[in-house]
């Protein structure tokens, strides 16, 4: 029974410091929502990858849509009236950065025609997964509080696992 509650109560300790440590950054092209109709507005962000620079999104999906903002740059676009089909989104920022993502345009009355794909480009940028609630900057004490976290809860499971082993009798 002992050992059991030390396997649980080790392995939620974990569960709930991985809870607290801090998201990772995702820097690309990232288009809000990720699918959708002829005439559905989008967003496209850049995931901080620009970093205040001038910067722009093109797809045969929407067009260019010009982004704008300081660390985290955005800019609001159109799905233009092109066959349903997955579309490759090219995102360029004014520092020489380059990221791609895709879009997926669904529910179109146009011809359905593959959508052109160049085959030669190679994927740049991180992978466009979605912010949610990650979105944002990391800070220095997110990571220092996940950090300390993190080692309270590795330092407990070993004196939690110590003091079992030392609590044995002999034979």
């Amino acid at each position: 029974m002992r050992r059991a509650c030390t396997y649980v109560l080790g392995a939620s300790s974990a569960i709930a410091l991985l809870a607290f440590a801090a998201p990772a950054h995702a820097q690309g092209a990232e288009v809000n929502p990720g699918s959708g109709a002829p005439g559905t507005a989008i967003t496209v962000t850049d995931g901080g990858l620009c970093a205040g620079t001038s910067a722009s999104a093109t797809s045969e999906a929407f067009g260019t849509v010009t982004l704008a903002g300081t660390t985290s740059m955005s800019g609001q676009g159109t799905v233009a009236n092109v066959a349903n089909g997955s579309y490759a989104v090219k995102l360029t920022c004014g520092n020489g950065k380059s990221a791609s993502g895709t879009f997926t345009v669904t529910g179109s009355t146009t011809a359905s025609t593959a959508p052109s794909t160049s085959t030669t480009a190679k994927p740049s940028g991180g992978v466009a997964a979605g912010g949610g609630g990650t979105q944002g900057e990391v800070s220095a004490a997110g990571l220092a509080a996940g950090g300390a976290f993190l080692a309270a809860g590795v330092g407990f499971g070993g004196y939690a696992l110590r003091r079992r082993v030392s609590g044995r009798p002999t034979a």
